[in-house]
């Protein structure tokens, strides 16, 4: 599940962002992959009903095209508890984001534009 209460605004204008570059389908294909994360039959925290895990989405602080997220995992009696936080950081072509504003290093060699997952 991705919540997306807390960034409305800022999900607003990432999604426009996304719109204009031509990077709709992977920017959704990142919100997707967080949204059934460790979810699955199989997975860490499967639940029958795809709820065993909560993604939160929250504006970065620092990066204006960027999200924090707080992953959760649901617990027996239906409270979720804090797993672990992450970020889904956009790179601009080029950017190594070794500097200003992401300071997040790129886990691949593909510099072209878009989001990736940081933990």
């Amino acid at each position: 599940m991705l919540d997306i209460s807390q960034c409305e605004t800022h999900m607003a204008k990432v999604t426009a962002l996304a719109a204009h570059l031509g990077l709709t389908a992977q920017l959704q294909s990142r919100f997707d992959y967080l949204a059934s994360y460790a979810n699955g039959p199989g997975c860490l925290h499967p639940s029958p009903d795809g709820t065993g895990t909560r993604c939160r989405l929250f504006s970065d602080a620092v990066d204006p095209y960027s999200f924090e997220f707080l992953m959760e995992t649901k617990q027996p009696n239906g409270t979720h508890d804090c797993w672990f936080r992450g970020g889904l950081i956009f790179h601009s072509a080029g950017d190594t984001g070794a500097g200003a504003p992401t300071y997040s290093v790129r886990v691949t060699d593909d510099l072209r534009a878009g989001w990736s997952v940081h933990t």
